[in-house]
């Protein structure tokens, strides 16, 4: 086991009550998670997905997606979200480089399963791929350990406080590399997420009043979201009175 497997074992044990993801329906606990990611781990064991093996997960940000992204991870493979409003050419391209054993647009019934978690891989085995946006033509992969994440993860607890507490508003879409500062230091910390989708971003009063309703505490952000926000006079005095931390990536920050 790695560091990092280590870590969402034992959060998903301590916090297992505790809200993992908040969605605009439901809630689903650690606990209710978990079983979830146990059963895809079974679901891809028997297609014969391997330690070191790639899986492609056409990203929107559901239940299942978080739960294969973990079940991944817990089994050694390498996940790596593609955008499903890609273009073919970039989509196919993605596809040729990772060279994926199984590709994710959604998953079929899968039954309930307890999986043993036990398989040997080392800290050197790649966590995820992140793909870049190929201003250059085309999209480079970016593969990022298991051992890369160990600081990762140590330094967004420590910098920024996190606690079971904490819900985090994941504004950035899942193959976007901002989106691994939610996804990685909620799970490791018994915290929980709020996923935004891509509609709600394009409504920026409804945006604002959904965090508030969720009563998110962590907002990370590309800086011109904020922007956005302010210039079209959403933002006042009193609002996102939960957030305690507004912090920023992936793009420079403007004057």
């Amino acid at each position: 086991m790695t560091y990092l497997t280590q870590r969402l074992l034992k959060t998903f044990d301590k916090y297992a009550d505790r809200p993992a993801l908040r969605f605009r329906e439901q809630e689903v606990s650690h606990a209710a998670l978990f079983q979830r990611v146990q059963s895809i781990a079974s679901f891809l064991q028997k297609r014969g997905v391997n330690s070191g093996d790639v899986v492609a997960i056409i990203s929107d940000k559901s239940f299942d997606n978080y739960a294969a992204m973990t079940a991944c991870l817990l089994c050694g493979i390498t996940y790596t979200n593609i955008d499903p409003d890609n273009p073919r050419e970039r989509t196919e391209a993605i596809l040729k480089s990772c060279q994926p054993k199984l590709v994710f647009d959604g998953f079929p019934r899968i039954d309930e399963a307890k999986f043993n978690f036990g398989t040997i891989f080392n800290e050197t085995t790649l966590a995820y791929i992140m793909f870049t946006s190929g201003s250059t033509g085309i999209p480079k992969g970016v593969g990022i350990s298991h051992g890369n994440l160990q600081p990762f993860l140590d330094w967004g607890k420590e910098r920024y406080q996190i606690t079971s507490r904490d819900n985090f508003a994941q504004l950035s879409p899942l193959y976007f590399d901002n989106s691994v500062f939610d996804f990685y230091t909620a799970f490791c910390n018994g915290a929980s997420i709020t996923p935004i989708d891509k509609q709600m971003l394009q409504s920026p009063l409804n945006l604002v009043e959904y965090v508030e309703q969720k009563q998110c505490t962590i907002w990370f952000s590309v800086p011109s979201l904020l922007i956005f926000l302010t210039t079209m006079r959403v933002l006042t005095q009193s609002s996102l009175p939960d957030i305690r931390i507004f912090t920023f990536g992936g793009e420079g920050f403007p004057k």
